[in-house]
């Protein structure tokens, strides 16, 4: 009798174990869609398959690094992981100040201060550094790729950490060149 009941309780379990794993499996496939489905709306692509990155109308590269993290995240779209990255990448200079970081891409008056189109702002390049672990971290780079995404990083941390967020504040600019 004993064992009849513990029988019953493995079979039990064995069952409610199985309708557990279908019934994850098939609420992870439904997120899988409806981020398939935001996927389409957020990274354009074109016919050639590649990111339409001029339809996207980048006005913020927060938007980049976020669709770069939850696609590192994934690690499925390998070359969408590339180009999102190599993207960041290409525009880590955009106001060509000579110093690497991340802005919007127009004027703002904020905290009464007039800051022009391509300001880099702190907020973006903490984004666009947890964005570079991710891709780094996926595994889909290439290895020039990755050589270079681990240079900016570099860069940026001493930069940052130098000029702008030390008791010092701004230092006289020149902290990669001398260190190179």
């Amino acid at each position: 009798m004993k064992r009849n009941i513990i029988m019953c309780i493995i079979f039990l379990v064995i069952i409610v174990s199985i309708l557990f794993f279908i019934n994850t499996n098939k609420s992870i496939n439904e997120v899988k869609d409806k981020y398939r489905e935001l996927e389409s709306m957020l990274i354009p692509i074109t016919e050639q398959g590649n990111i339409d990155f001029d339809a996207m109308d980048i006005k913020d590269h927060q938007h980049v690094a976020y669709c770069l993290k939850a696609e590192a995240r994934l690690g499925e779209n390998k070359e969408c992981i590339k180009e999102l990255t190599q993207y960041l990448v290409n525009h880590a200079d955009d106001n060509m100040d000579g110093e690497i970081g991340w802005g919007l891409g127009y004027a703002w008056n904020g905290f009464s201060a007039n800051n022009p189109e391509r300001h880099v702002y702190a907020i973006q390049i903490v984004n666009v550094i947890d964005a570079y672990i991710d891709a780094l971290n996926s595994g889909c780079l290439s290895e020039e790729l990755s050589k270079t995404v681990k240079i900016q990083l570099h860069d940026i941390v001493l930069l940052w950490n130098q000029k702008y967020w030390s008791e010092n504040g701004r230092n006289t600019g020149k902290i990669i060149e001398t260190i190179r």
